[in-house]
């Protein structure tokens, strides 16, 4: 998160027991509120997989209490989506509940799920004719700028006003931080570039 560190007053806690990290909370802090960290687009208490339900109890009431002694009045948690989450988070929403903390804020994604055939009806078949007919061609590039500069953010701007999270800058840097998680596809119709995809790869998706 160093890349964009200036933006954020970094407030991230370590749990410990018997000076072994059981438990991390990515945060940054604004006024009295601590939030899961704004610099990630997912975040939440990050816990070691071997802990039992008891055990998370007492390390969620240890940094609750912590965070009070500190001064702060409000915890704004996210949970990490289910698809990417490689263990489970029932335990943070059952403690939330029970705490009858209040739900603010909840996205809606767009997923499909690999492990079932997708079903293609008759408008997506004649979109894929159309593009076959058009002699596109797909190009896995390393380098992010052209799309970036070009598409993505006279797109954004023209169609929502506004620009992309992270600037070129942020996502070169990110790109060469983690080469293969990272991908570039573009799209070509006699070398000029009209479309592309930056796809971010990890164990789950």
């Amino acid at each position: 998160m160093e890349y964009h560190s200036d933006r954020f007053n970094d407030a991230s806690y370590l749990v410990l027991k018997k000076n072994n990290v059981v438990a991390v909370l990515p945060a940054n802090s604004v006024s009295d509120t601590i939030h899961s960290h704004q610099g990630l687009s997912y975040g939440g208490l990050v816990l070691k997989a071997t802990l039992k339900l008891n055990e998370i109890i007492l390390i969620f009431e240890a940094l609750l209490n912590q965070l009070a002694k500190d001064g702060f009045k409000t915890l704004d948690l996210k949970f990490i989506p289910d698809f990417y989450a490689l263990q489970s988070t029932n335990e943070l929403k059952y403690l939330t509940h029970i705490l009858d903390a209040e739900l603010y804020k909840r996205d809606v994604l767009s997923v499909l799920d690999l492990k079932y055939p997708l079903a293609y009806n008759s408008s997506t078949k004649q979109a894929i004719k159309q593009a076959e007919a058009l002699s596109l061609e797909v190009k896995e590039v390393e380098e992010i700028k052209s799309f970036w500069n070009e598409l993505l953010i006279p797109n954004l701007e023209k169609r929502h006003k506004t620009r992309p999270v992270h600037s070129i800058s942020e996502m070169e840097k990110l790109k060469q931080l983690f080469p293969f998680n990272i991908r570039q596809f573009n799209v070509y119709n006699n070398e000029t570039l009209i479309a592309g995809c930056t796809v971010f790869e990890t164990k789950t998706t």
